[in-house]
């Protein structure tokens, strides 16, 4: 790897993994700023894709909030939840949504049979 490889690894470290500073030539207020912004969006409460994205998007988005952040080991009297650790970022829930369909197909951008949402509103109403 090399030194700058290095030297983003480590700032990632904290950015995802908290900690102290590491000895880099990022401002540790860059870092902070990061840690702060990426503790307020992670762990994601929902993630929701179309169902025929599971096998693929998703399985791998499980996958490698699994590999970055394995789940903490459980202690001997540990009562909370082993997602709730500190380090732990998994996703907190994930929704497979159907397909709409438009005169009885499947509505895609790449078939053309589609409406805007502007369309659906005047077609249908927001209701």
């Amino acid at each position: 790897m090399s030194q700058g490889g290095a030297v983003i690894k480590r700032g990632l470290g904290l950015i995802f993994f908290g900690g102290a500073p590491p000895a880099t030539d990022i401002p540790t207020e860059s870092l902070n700023l990061l840690r702060r912004e990426f503790s307020y969006w992670y762990p994601l409460t929902l993630r929701v894709s179309g169902k025929d994205l599971i096998p693929n998007h998703l399985t791998y988005f499980v996958y490698n909030h699994v590999a970055i952040w394995p789940t903490p080991a459980r202690t001997e009297g540990q009562t909370e939840s082993l997602l709730s650790g500190e380090y732990c970022r998994w996703p907190e829930g994930i929704r497979g949504n159907g397909h709409l369909l438009l005169n009885s197909e499947k509505m895609s951008k790449s078939t053309g049979n589609f409406l805007t949402l502007r369309q659906s509103i005047e077609r249908f109403s927001a209701d």
